[in-house]
Formats: structure tokens, sequence, C-alpha cells
């Protein structure tokens, strides 16, 4: 189920599920954002989540969306409906936040209204639901998790993947019954976190890398995982866009024999 986003979601997760790879891109100069995507469609990955993280990532997502309309291309690092609203103007398909910090917020859409707290800025949650527009925000607790499915959000980022607390290192080890306070801890922490939860599906974000990028696709709770390795800064710095086609072609590769 793609609740409350429907045929709108459910269009952009199916595209996720096909290669289980979501590139995250920071790109500084807006002259990288086509090169980029097309060296990733090159390598077999026709999604990707461009961050706002610096001054041209606007401009570089609208020129993506108007120049490489095949790619379907994300807004990362959403921490505001302003934000947000800019991103979808500009062509985002898809917009991913990360949920550091739970907020508590009364929250109400055309489907439902509620009380909860979720691990990403309520305002933008809203902002999305309300229309239609696919959100994939940060969650690594339970409580975080339970919130977000109170707001009909089915697909969470899991992040971030590889930090690991002392209290989650315990409960993994089932040394203390009660789940850890403090998020993350790889892929043996979002498999014990997810067991629960079989109506929920996760993207790995943080740490994750070609090497452990298997141990996460393995669980069946993963609908695709997430990371910078994909288009490293060296490369972009360099313009060395067959180094990011190259990285991409043994993701997609090292995705197709975990699935």
């Amino acid at each position: 189920r793609f609740a409350p986003f429907h045929a709108a979601a459910a269009s952009v997760f199916e595209r996720f599920g096909r290669t289980r790879l979501v590139p995250v891109v920071s790109l500084a100069s807006p002259e990288a954002a086509e090169p980029v995507a097309r060296a990733l469609l090159r390598g077999g990955v026709d999604v990707m989540e461009l961050v706002l993280r610096t001054p041209s990532a606007m401009q570089a997502l609208r020129l993506i969306a108007s120049k490489v309309p095949e790619m379907a291309v994300g807004a990362g690092t959403v921490l505001s409906a302003e934000q947000a609203e800019q991103a979808v103007a500009a062509g985002a398909s898809f917009l991913v936040s990360p949920g550091t910090a739970a907020i508590s917020t009364h929250l109400t859409t055309s489907h439902h209204t509620s009380s909860a707290r979720c691990g990403t800025n309520p305002r933008v949650v809203e902002w999305a639901t309300q229309r239609g527009v696919p959100i994939v925000p940060g969650c690594a607790t339970a409580s975080e998790i339970e919130a977000a499915l109170e707001l009909g959000l089915t697909h969470l980022k899991f992040f971030p993947a590889e930090a690991r607390s002392a209290a989650a290192e315990m409960y993994i080890s089932g040394t203390r019954p009660d789940s850890p306070s403090t998020a993350s801890g790889g892929a043996a922490a979002l498999k014990a976190l997810g067991g629960p939860y079989k109506d929920v599906r996760f993207m790995p974000t943080g740490g994750v890398t070609q090497a452990n990028l298997p141990s996460y696709l393995s669980l069946p709770g993963v609908f695709a995982a997430g990371g910078t390795w994909l288009v490293p800064a060296e490369a972009v710095a360099k313009r060395d866009w067959a180094a990011v086609e190259a990285l991409t072609r043994a993701a997609v590769q090292a995705a197709a024999e975990a699935s």
C-alpha cells in the first residue's frame, strides 16, 4: 500500500524497487547536474536524491528535471514546507527529510487527524500529504515508526543507518529487553527494529557503502538503499563521469545479487 499518496507514490516507489538504489547527490555547481544524471542513467539507475545543502541545489534540481526527464529526481534534506514547495515547483518527484528530531504535532490531512511524534518536521509531512507528493521521512526508533504510521506513512528512511549507540548494541545482543532510546545501528539493528512493522518499508541511508549494501538489501523490509558513494565528491570535482557510471554499474550488480 502507498497511503496516503495512492497512484503518485505507487509510481515513484515502483521505480525505487526496480534497482533498489537511490544515489544521494550533493552538487556545488549546477553545471554538474546534467552530466551526473546521465552518468547514473548509463550505469542503470533512473532515480536520485539531490540534497538541498548547497546554494545551487535548487537550480541543479531544475536542470535535471527539465533536461533529463527520464531521471526521477527527488529533493533531499528538506527541512521546511517552503523548501518542499520550491523543490516540487523545480521538478522534484519526491521528497526526503532527515528526521533527526522528534517533534510533537497535531496534524490534519485529507485522510485523518492525528496527534503524533514523528522524526521529521511535521509541516513538511503535512505539506506533502495534502498535495499527494511522496515523502520519505527519516525515522530510527520504534516511537518514530509508529508516529509515521499514524500519519499514513509506510515508506521511511532509516537514518543514520550506520550510527550505533551503546544502547543499540545492548538491544541487538539481547542484554536489555527494551528497544534502544537512541537510533540506528546497522543492518542488524534495522532487522530487529523493523520486525514488528510488517507494513513498513525502509530505505537505509547514512553510512551505506558498496561493501555493506548486500546486508541491507537482503532484509525483506528494505525497499531501497540510499548512499553517497555512487557519486563521490572527488569524481564530481574532476568531472569524472565514467567513474560515476562504473560505481553505479557495480552497485546495480550487487543489488541484483542481493535481491
